[in-house]
């Protein structure tokens, strides 16, 4: 689960990601989280002396003014870059050569005997910054869709022992479970098995599949811990053609990378994004012989989607979606997903057409 942040244990991080849905990787350059702590602290007009707090026991009081300037933070250029310089070699080996950034990251300010608990997403009135996560998977907890291979990159700022981040192992290959955020007394109904729990320490990342289950969690013990956690999440998807974003391309000639890769043979939670960024290309995709539950059916819904073949896309949904452990029913995905838009930028971006024109919002 945990590997140090170096090229010689690329293929053992990205191993992990697949098979377990998650992996936490050490030794990650100070720059890297002294920036996101940068850029909270001047959101969040901290004084200097709250911003040293902030990366050690993370013990000050937010104002309401200060949490409702901190519910959204823009991702800057240089932040992008940063990521990309840091994480770049392992987005292109999880998520494809070409990625998409979120226009925004999250800012978490935890204790841990904290009761609130929120299971309807972000608001408006910045309680989700304080309050513990319901479970949820990445991609149908945000009101918008974008892609179920999209990745989390999880920033602790500071060390902390209460507060864990529960992560489930295995879940996001098993379809999807939940169109919705779930208590914390629904989770036993899909035996997902028991969550490991990541206590934070600055210094290290997480990075989480959009289809990997997982919420807040407390401390070891009976007694609450000290102090506070703080920590952001940035996101990156594979080429989206339904989110209103340039991308960036990681290689020169990024169709040609993906065959080459793809012949070489891979995990399906490798190979999703390639064939999902192959759909919205138009190009041809291998998809004989797909389990069920498997995340690749998502690309055979956007290839079906995009033909026009509205029953074949409503097939391939119901081979994603697991109704027999899961909690909704496959009609309330199938409404959702058949209304997703695309937009011109991620494709006029790259130079090609975009495939509909009669989905473009």
């Amino acid at each position: 689960m945990y590997y140090p942040l170096k090229p010689d244990n690329m293929d053992s991080i990205v191993s992990h990601y697949a098979r377990e849905g998650f992996v936490v990787l050490t030794e990650v350059e100070d720059a890297f989280t002294d920036e996101f702590t940068n850029i909270v602290a001047h959101k969040g007009s901290l004084t200097s002396q709250e911003k040293d707090l902030l990366g050690k026991s993370g013990k000050i009081d937010l104002s309401p003014e200060q949490i409702q300037a901190l519910k959204r933070i823009d991702v800057t250029s240089e932040l992008s870059n940063l990521c990309l310089d840091v994480i770049g070699d392992i987005l292109l080996k999880l998520l494809g050569p070409i990625i998409h950034t979120s226009r925004d990251f999250h800012f978490q300010f935890k204790k841990d005997n904290e009761r609130r608990e929120i299971l309807k997403g972000y608001s408006e009135d910045g309680v989700e910054i304080q309050a513990l996560y319901g479970i949820h998977n990445e991609f149908t907890a945000a009101r918008i869709l974008v892609s179920p291979s999209g990745l989390v990159c999880w920033v602790p700022l500071n060390t902390y022992e209460g507060c864990a981040l529960n992560l489930f192992p295995g879940t996001h290959r098993r379809g999807l479970l939940t169109n919705r955020w779930l208590s914390k007394n629904e989770i036993g109904r899909a035996d997902m098995g028991a969550p490991v729990k990541y206590y934070p320490r600055r210094g290290e990342i997480v990075l989480f599949h959009f289809m990997t289950m997982h919420g807040s969690g407390t401390s070891h013990g009976q007694n609450p811990v000290d102090g506070i956690r703080a920590s952001c999440d940035i996101r990156f998807f594979p080429f989206c053609g339904i989110i209103d974003s340039e991308p960036t391309c990681l290689v020169a000639n990024p169709i040609e990378w993906i065959r080459e890769r793809i012949d070489q043979g891979m995990d399906e939670v490798l190979l999703a994004p390639l064939n999902e960024t192959l759909a919205f290309y138009g190009e041809r995709i291998k998809s004989e012989n797909t389990r069920q539950h498997s995340v690749l059916s998502w690309a055979e819904f956007i290839r079906h989607w995009l033909a026009g073949n509205e029953q074949e896309a409503l097939e391939a949904i119901a081979r994603l979606v697991n109704t027999q452990q899961g909690f909704d029913t496959l009609e309330s995905y199938q409404k959702r997903f058949t209304q997703i838009q695309l937009y011109e930028r991620p494709f006029s971006t790259l130079g090609i057409p975009v495939p509909r024109q009669d989905l473009v919002k």
